[in-house]
Order: C-alpha cells, then sequence, then structure tokens
C-alpha cells in the first residue's frame, strides 16, 4: 500500500510537469502561428503525423496478434488497447490542420487546380470516414477483449479473428488514403505507389517501439 501511494505521488508529480510543459507548448505554437502561419502550419503536419503515428500504429498489431496468436502480443496488449482510446483525441488535434489549409496545401486554392479528388467538401468527408472505421474499430476491439477476458469462450476468439483481419484490410485501406490526402497532396502533381506501405509500415514500427 505505501509503495502504490508513493507511486502515485511520482505520478501526480510528473502530470503537473508535463501540464506544465504542455501549456508552454501550446503558448510557443500560438506564437509560431503569429509570426508565420506557412512554418507553424508545416511543422505542425509533422508533429501530428508522428503522434499519431503511435497513436494508430496500434491498430494493425493488435488485428496481427488477434488473427496469429502468440506469446509476443500479451504483454503490450492493454497499453495497445488503451493506445487506442486516444484517436478521438488526435481527431481534436486535426483541427489546427483544418484551419490552416490553405496555407499547406496547393489544391485548396481556386484557378490552380480543379480536381474531382482533391476538394475541400471531398477531403472533409473522407477525413469523417477514416476516423468514424479507426474509431469504430477501436472500440470493437476493446470491448470483445474485454469480454474475453471476463470468460474466455470459442465465440469470442473466432470473433477477435474476424476482427483483425477485417481491421487489417481497413486499416491498409484508410492509412493509404489517408497518406495521400494529408501529406502527397502537399504536391499534387507528384504520385508515389508505395506511400501508404510506407506509412503502415512507420506506423506500425513506431507503435512498437513505443511499446518497447
Amino acid at each position: 500500500m505505501i509503495a502504490d501511494d508513493s507511486l502515485q505521488s511520482k505520478l501526480g508529480s510528473l502530470q503537473k510537469v508535463f501540464k506544465i510543459i504542455g501549456a508552454a507548448g501550446i503558448a510557443l505554437s500560438l506564437l509560431g502561428w503569429w509570426l508565420s502561419r506557412g512554418s507553424f502550419s508545416v511543422g505542425y503536419l509533422i508533429a501530428f503525423l508522428f503522434w499519431f503515428g503511435i497513436t494508430l500504429g496500434a491498430l494493425p498489431l493488435l488485428c496481427l496478434h488477434n488473427l496469429t496468436g502468440g506469446a509476443w502480443g500479451l504483454p503490450i496488449r492493454r497499453p495497445l488497447e488503451l493506445a487506442l482510446r486516444l484517436i478521438p483525441l488526435t481527431a481534436l488535434f486535426f483541427l489546427p490542420i483544418l484551419f490552416n489549409l490553405k496555407s499547406l496545401y496547393p489544391w485548396m486554392h481556386p484557378g490552380e487546380f480543379n480536381h474531382a479528388y482533391l476538394n475541400l467538401p471531398f477531403f472533409l468527408t473522407r477525413l469523417g470516414l477514416y476516423f468514424a472505421v479507426w474509431l469504430f474499430l477501436g472500440f470493437r476491439i476493446r470491448s470483445t477483449s474485454e469480454r474475453y477476458d471476463n470468460g474466455p469462450t470459442p465465440d469470442l476468439i473466432i470473433r477477435l479473428q474476424r476482427l483483425g483481419g477485417l481491421g487489417v484490410v481497413l486499416y491498409a485501406l484508410t492509412v493509404t488514403f489517408a497518406s495521400v490526402d494529408w501529406v502527397m497532396s502537399l504536391e499534387p502533381r507528384w504520385y508515389s505507389t508505395m506511400y501508404g506501405v510506407l506509412f503502415m509500415s512507420n506506423q506500425a514500427l513506431s507503435s512498437m517501439a513505443f511499446m518497447i
């Protein structure tokens, strides 16, 4: 009990420190946005993609473990599931990008590009779809996993495997299109067929490194 109290005290102290760091970071970000909106937008997008990659990278790792099994995923299953709980927060953190679309994407300027795919209404539609899919998968995987812990049954094992298979497919599709929308479209006339694969591998590696 004493050890638990000591740990809680240390965690409380760390929370205060990180709150101060977070507040300072927000203040500096606002200053950067005021001084140079274009530079701020690019820097914020890079930072968002880094932290978002760690969060969403938990999804394919959980899906693969549910599909294949093995002892490798058991120690990190709960932290991975907790990472998925942060997806709604990452959606909130995407708002500064939405407010600075014209500073980031050339296709946002009328007259320069006229494309059926790269336009604001379709961009926002796809954005909502991506987060809806990720939120759905995260919720279903967490809820099914909790039910399995309370009483493992063959039916729940099969359900987790099916969710894993569906999750891998939906993750690959949504991340591929998201990488095109959020990053590749910074240069609308350039494209790469490996872009989505690079994003998926980077997210999975980042999340695994964070778990380790």
